[in-house]
């Protein structure tokens, strides 16, 4: 059914399909004109990798944005989340406020969200164990599919 929500939730690729999906629409904007959208797709595409990374670990995500709570239950596989909590605290804000008329964001502050993003996003991929394509990001839904390491990503 849409709109539900699995007992168990999300499979981590699953998770992983709504992220890319994320990553390639920040790039496809125009930051100038659509700062805003750049920002809460930013937001959403580390949500969704911190949501899969929870998934990988039996852990059924929370139903939240708040990308420092998510970064908590995910701290004991990503210890260098620690190092990034200024932009998990960044990030979250996007959530939610840029979806409502009296947002605003500019040019600046949707390369600080992207930058955010990049970080945050690369030290999660490299927990789940995902290797990054060399032409990052075109479009290829099929990247996120590149499981490796440990294991630590496989599918349920």
């Amino acid at each position: 059914m849409t709109g539900s929500r699995p007992e168990h939730g999300h499979d981590v690729r699953a998770w992983l399909r709504i992220a890319r999906l994320d990553y390639i629409t920040v790039y496809q904007l125009d930051r100038s004109t659509l700062s805003e959208i750049v920002c809460f797709h930013c937001q959403q595409c580390v949500e969704k990798h911190l949501k899969a990374l929870l998934s990988a670990h039996e852990v059924v995500p929370p139903r939240t944005h708040d990308l420092v709570v998510l970064g908590q239950l995910a701290a004991d596989w990503v210890p260098d989340l620690d190092a990034l909590q200024h932009e998990l605290e960044m990030l979250t804000q996007f959530a939610v406020d840029m979806r409502y008329p009296d947002a605003w964001a500019d040019d600046l502050l949707a390369t600080q969200a992207i930058d955010a993003m990049e970080r945050v996003r690369q030290v999660l991929r490299a927990a789940l164990g995902l290797e990054e394509p060399a032409d990052e990001p075109d479009g290829d839904e099929q990247a996120d599919d590149m499981i490796g390491g440990d294991g630590a990503a496989e599918t349920r």
